[in-house]
């Protein structure tokens, strides 16, 4: 099932832009993923309006209005479809989130698009 649809983004990856862009609509003049790093879905439609403004305080996030929840999936999900985390970054922020878990977590990772 999912081989034969591997097998052609892999075959595609070669070139420049046709790999990047088979995976999500609308990506071909965005952000670019590599293609072993799969995006993961996240349905902003199913939270709850507090959890959706917290996401966007904490990325800070400007949505057109905090009170509609419309307004506060469409900007979370358009920051989560332009973040692209560095693997050897993401890695070293957990580990030391683990290691100083009793302590305030004082490395600050910045914020990718703000």
């Amino acid at each position: 099932m999912s081989s034969n649809s591997n097998a052609s983004g892999n075959n595609a990856s070669g070139g420049s832009n046709s790999g990047a862009s088979g995976g999500r609509g609308g990506e071909g003049s965005g952000t670019k993923r590599k293609a072993e790093a799969p995006l993961i879905p996240v349905e902003f439609d199913g939270m709850d309006t507090a959890t959706l403004r917290r996401y966007c305080r904490v990325n800070k996030l400007k949505p057109k209005s905090s009170k509609n929840k419309d307004d506060l999936v469409a900007a979370a999900t358009k920051h989560w479809l332009s973040v692209n985390p560095k693997e050897v970054d993401t890695v070293a922020h957990f580990l030391y989130a683990v290691r100083h878990k009793h302590n305030v977590l004082k490395l600050t990772m910045p914020v990718p698009g703000a």
